[in-house]
Protein backbone atom coordinates (compact mmCIF):
# COMPACT_ATOMS: atom_id res chain seq x y z
CA UNK A 1 0.00 0.00 0.00
CA UNK A 2 1.31 3.49 -0.83
CA UNK A 3 2.37 5.63 2.09
CA UNK A 4 -0.29 8.18 2.98
CA UNK A 5 -1.04 10.66 5.73
CA UNK A 6 -4.68 9.57 5.57
CA UNK A 7 -6.03 7.58 8.47
CA UNK A 8 -7.60 4.42 6.98
CA UNK A 9 -11.38 4.43 7.17
CA UNK A 10 -13.68 1.38 7.30
CA UNK A 11 -15.67 0.43 4.21
CA UNK A 12 -18.55 -0.62 6.46
CA UNK A 13 -19.35 -1.10 10.18
CA UNK A 14 -19.22 -4.89 9.78
CA UNK A 15 -16.10 -4.98 7.64
CA UNK A 16 -17.95 -6.71 4.80
CA UNK A 17 -19.39 -4.94 1.77
CA UNK A 18 -19.46 -1.15 1.38
CA UNK A 19 -21.65 1.19 3.43
CA UNK A 20 -20.31 4.70 2.86
CA UNK A 21 -22.44 7.73 3.68
CA UNK A 22 -20.46 10.11 1.46
CA UNK A 23 -18.30 9.57 -1.64
CA UNK A 24 -14.63 9.21 -0.69
CA UNK A 25 -11.88 11.40 -2.14
CA UNK A 26 -9.17 10.21 -4.49
CA UNK A 27 -6.19 8.90 -2.45
CA UNK A 28 -8.36 8.15 0.61
CA UNK A 29 -7.38 4.86 2.23
CA UNK A 30 -10.16 2.44 3.15
CA UNK A 31 -10.12 -1.03 4.66
CA UNK A 32 -12.43 -4.02 4.85
CA UNK A 33 -12.48 -7.76 5.39
CA UNK A 34 -11.81 -10.32 2.67
CA UNK A 35 -13.12 -13.83 3.32
CA UNK A 36 -15.02 -15.07 6.37
CA UNK A 37 -14.36 -16.91 9.60
CA UNK A 38 -10.78 -18.07 10.18
CA UNK A 39 -9.87 -17.15 6.60
CA UNK A 40 -10.88 -13.50 6.98
CA UNK A 41 -8.13 -10.90 6.54
CA UNK A 42 -7.99 -7.13 6.36
CA UNK A 43 -7.48 -5.59 2.93
CA UNK A 44 -6.44 -1.97 2.44
CA UNK A 45 -7.57 0.04 -0.58
CA UNK A 46 -6.54 3.39 -2.03
CA UNK A 47 -9.27 5.30 -3.87
CA UNK A 48 -8.16 5.78 -7.48
CA UNK A 49 -11.24 7.28 -9.09
CA UNK A 50 -14.74 8.42 -8.12
CA UNK A 51 -17.06 8.57 -11.11
CA UNK A 52 -20.50 10.24 -10.66
CA UNK A 53 -23.56 9.03 -12.56
CA UNK A 54 -27.36 9.19 -12.35
CA UNK A 55 -29.17 6.08 -11.14
CA UNK A 56 -31.63 4.72 -13.67
CA UNK A 57 -34.17 3.44 -11.12
CA UNK A 58 -34.85 6.75 -9.36
CA UNK A 59 -32.88 9.45 -11.20
CA UNK A 60 -30.79 10.18 -8.08
CA UNK A 61 -27.05 10.98 -8.31
CA UNK A 62 -24.59 8.31 -7.18
CA UNK A 63 -21.00 7.26 -7.77
CA UNK A 64 -18.93 4.30 -8.88
CA UNK A 65 -15.67 3.99 -6.95
CA UNK A 66 -12.45 2.46 -8.27
CA UNK A 67 -9.96 1.26 -5.65
CA UNK A 68 -6.56 -0.41 -5.69
CA UNK A 69 -5.45 -2.75 -2.91
CA UNK A 70 -2.00 -3.29 -1.41
CA UNK A 71 -1.34 -6.09 -3.93
CA UNK A 72 -2.02 -3.85 -6.93
CA UNK A 73 -5.42 -5.41 -7.74
CA UNK A 74 -8.28 -3.12 -8.74
CA UNK A 75 -11.76 -3.28 -7.19
CA UNK A 76 -14.94 -1.29 -7.81
CA UNK A 77 -18.06 -0.59 -5.79
CA UNK A 78 -20.89 1.84 -5.21
CA UNK A 79 -21.56 3.79 -2.02
CA UNK A 80 -23.58 0.86 -0.74
CA UNK A 81 -22.58 -2.48 -2.21
CA UNK A 82 -23.06 -5.93 -0.72
CA UNK A 83 -19.98 -7.24 -2.49
CA UNK A 84 -17.15 -5.39 -4.19
CA UNK A 85 -16.25 -6.33 -7.77
CA UNK A 86 -12.72 -7.63 -8.23
CA UNK A 87 -10.86 -6.73 -11.43
CA UNK A 88 -7.33 -7.48 -12.56
CA UNK A 89 -4.08 -5.57 -12.04
CA UNK A 90 -4.82 -3.61 -15.22
CA UNK A 91 -6.85 -0.47 -14.56
CA UNK A 92 -10.43 -0.99 -15.79
CA UNK A 93 -12.81 1.64 -17.14
CA UNK A 94 -15.40 2.41 -14.46
CA UNK A 95 -18.35 3.07 -16.73
CA UNK A 96 -18.90 1.64 -20.17
CA UNK A 97 -19.44 4.65 -22.52
CA UNK A 98 -22.43 2.69 -23.83
CA UNK A 99 -23.57 1.17 -20.53
CA UNK A 100 -26.80 -0.56 -21.56
CA UNK A 101 -28.08 -0.40 -17.98
CA UNK A 102 -28.33 3.38 -18.34
CA UNK A 103 -30.11 3.31 -21.70
CA UNK A 104 -33.70 4.56 -21.98
CA UNK A 105 -36.11 3.60 -24.80
CA UNK A 106 -36.11 6.33 -27.42
CA UNK A 107 -39.86 5.86 -27.92
CA UNK A 108 -42.63 3.46 -26.81
CA UNK A 109 -41.01 0.01 -26.76
CA UNK A 110 -38.02 1.46 -28.56
CA UNK A 111 -40.06 2.27 -31.67
CA UNK A 112 -39.94 5.67 -33.43
CA UNK A 113 -38.62 8.66 -31.44
CA UNK A 114 -40.80 10.12 -28.71
CA UNK A 115 -38.55 12.08 -26.33
CA UNK A 116 -40.48 13.89 -23.58
CA UNK A 117 -37.64 16.29 -22.78
CA UNK A 118 -34.69 17.78 -24.62
CA UNK A 119 -31.89 15.25 -23.96
CA UNK A 120 -28.44 16.09 -22.63
CA UNK A 121 -25.16 15.30 -24.36
CA UNK A 122 -24.09 11.87 -23.15
CA UNK A 123 -27.61 10.50 -22.63
CA UNK A 124 -27.96 6.92 -23.90
CA UNK A 125 -31.01 5.53 -25.67
CA UNK A 126 -31.96 2.26 -27.31
CA UNK A 127 -34.08 1.71 -30.38
CA UNK A 128 -34.76 -0.88 -33.05
CA UNK A 129 -33.08 -0.11 -36.39
CA UNK A 130 -35.68 1.10 -38.88
CA UNK A 131 -38.42 0.30 -36.32
CA UNK A 132 -37.83 -3.41 -36.92
CA UNK A 133 -38.14 -5.18 -33.56
CA UNK A 134 -36.85 -8.44 -35.06
CA UNK A 135 -33.39 -6.84 -35.19
CA UNK A 136 -31.01 -6.45 -32.22
CA UNK A 137 -31.38 -3.27 -30.20
CA UNK A 138 -29.31 -0.30 -31.29
CA UNK A 139 -27.71 1.78 -28.52
CA UNK A 140 -26.91 5.42 -29.29
CA UNK A 141 -25.41 8.29 -27.32
CA UNK A 142 -26.42 11.95 -27.73
CA UNK A 143 -23.46 13.96 -29.10
CA UNK A 144 -25.11 17.26 -29.99
CA UNK A 145 -28.43 19.08 -29.54
CA UNK A 146 -29.16 21.94 -31.94
CA UNK A 147 -32.18 24.24 -31.43
CA UNK A 148 -33.78 25.87 -34.46
CA UNK A 149 -36.98 27.66 -35.44
CA UNK A 150 -39.36 25.69 -37.64
CA UNK A 151 -39.96 27.33 -41.01
CA UNK A 152 -43.43 25.79 -41.06
CA UNK A 153 -44.93 27.32 -37.91
CA UNK A 154 -42.19 29.39 -36.23
CA UNK A 155 -42.00 27.14 -33.16
CA UNK A 156 -38.86 26.07 -31.33
CA UNK A 157 -37.57 22.70 -32.50
CA UNK A 158 -34.52 20.58 -31.74
CA UNK A 159 -32.37 18.43 -33.98
CA UNK A 160 -30.39 15.79 -32.14
CA UNK A 161 -27.23 13.99 -33.25
CA UNK A 162 -26.21 10.59 -31.89
CA UNK A 163 -23.41 8.07 -32.35
CA UNK A 164 -23.50 4.31 -31.84
CA UNK A 165 -20.76 1.91 -30.72
CA UNK A 166 -19.67 1.55 -34.35
CA UNK A 167 -19.22 5.36 -34.60
CA UNK A 168 -22.10 5.70 -37.06
CA UNK A 169 -23.94 9.03 -36.93
CA UNK A 170 -27.70 9.26 -36.49
CA UNK A 171 -30.13 12.15 -36.29
CA UNK A 172 -33.69 12.84 -35.18
CA UNK A 173 -36.01 15.47 -33.80
CA UNK A 174 -37.64 15.12 -30.37
CA UNK A 175 -40.40 13.28 -32.21
CA UNK A 176 -39.57 11.48 -35.45
CA UNK A 177 -40.70 8.41 -37.31
CA UNK A 178 -37.28 6.83 -36.79
CA UNK A 179 -33.60 7.65 -36.39
CA UNK A 180 -31.96 8.64 -39.66
CA UNK A 181 -28.60 6.95 -40.24
CA UNK A 182 -26.47 9.72 -41.73
CA UNK A 183 -23.48 7.38 -42.09
CA UNK A 184 -25.23 5.34 -44.81
CA UNK A 185 -24.79 8.15 -47.32
CA UNK A 186 -21.28 9.61 -47.79
CA UNK A 187 -22.78 13.01 -48.71
CA UNK A 188 -24.98 13.03 -45.61
CA UNK A 189 -22.03 11.94 -43.43
CA UNK A 190 -19.82 14.71 -44.79
CA UNK A 191 -22.39 17.33 -43.86
CA UNK A 192 -23.76 15.69 -40.73
CA UNK A 193 -25.58 16.44 -38.64
CA UNK A 194 -27.17 19.78 -39.54
CA UNK A 195 -26.13 21.07 -42.94
CA UNK A 196 -27.57 18.09 -44.77
CA UNK A 197 -30.57 17.20 -46.88
CA UNK A 198 -31.97 15.43 -43.82
CA UNK A 199 -31.72 18.59 -41.71
CA UNK A 200 -33.53 20.67 -44.36
CA UNK A 201 -36.32 18.13 -44.61
CA UNK A 202 -36.69 18.09 -40.81
CA UNK A 203 -36.75 21.89 -40.59
CA UNK A 204 -39.24 22.25 -43.45
CA UNK A 205 -41.55 19.60 -41.89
Amino acid sequence: MNRSNNIPKPLSPTGHGVRLEQPPAVNDVLYGLIGRGKNARVNFYTVVEVNPYTRKRDGEPSVVILLKDQDGTYWSSGLSTAKMTKHSKSRPALLDPFDTALAQPIGPNGMSVRLKHVPSIGDIFWTFPNNDNTKPKLYVKVTEVKPYISRADGTQKYLIAYTCKDAKIYSSQLESYKLVNLSDDPYEHRNAPYNSKHSKEEQDA
